[in-house]
């Protein structure tokens, strides 16, 4: 964002990121946990990745990001501190550009355990029990299950201080 750009907040109802993190996040996550899926994955990713900016604001009086240094610094030891933040981040931003333009961990999201498949009406039927995971560059699998409740433990004891 150029400098010279007026930032203006937007009064979405939400007003620190504790709230931001149990009214948005958290009902994501639960979502993904109840129904696995490249869609309810990227969804709770993007808005797990965002937290970060909804923690900034408040820390800092809800500043612009101008200050790219100190934001850069913020961010980055939040991911040193929680790698899965990182991988989140990868994940949320290949959804919105396909691809990454900078380094990242995430080589891709894949089923890791096969699904099971219930037939509907007609032919909608509901996948059931697979698992998805995140597959690092280093060849390495995690469950994506347990990077969001890694994640979410993280969290849950910094957004209470702030």
């Amino acid at each position: 964002m150029p400098r010279n750009r007026e930032v203006r907040y937007v009064e979405l109802g939400i007003g620190s990121a504790l709230q931001y993190w149990n009214e948005i996040v958290m009902p994501a996550v639960k979502v993904f946990n109840a129904a696995a899926s490249p869609a309810t994955a990227v969804v709770a990713s993007i808005l797990t990745w965002h937290v970060h900016e909804w923690a900034w604001a408040d820390r800092n009086g809800n500043p612009t990001t101008h200050d790219r240094i100190a934001y850069e610094a913020f961010r980055d030891n939040l991911i040193e501190q929680c790698e899965e933040l990182g991988w989140v981040r990868d994940i949320a931003d290949a959804s919105k550009h396909r691809a990454l333009g900078r380094k990242g961990e995430v080589a891709s999201v894949k089923r890791t355990k096969a699904p099971k498949f219930i037939a509907g009406l007609g032919m909608i039927g509901t996948i059931v029990d697979g698992e998805l995971g995140v597959e690092l560059t280093d060849g390495s699998v995690y469950p994506l299950s347990a990077m969001f409740e890694t994640i979410t433990k993280f969290w849950s004891g910094r957004l209470r201080l702030a």
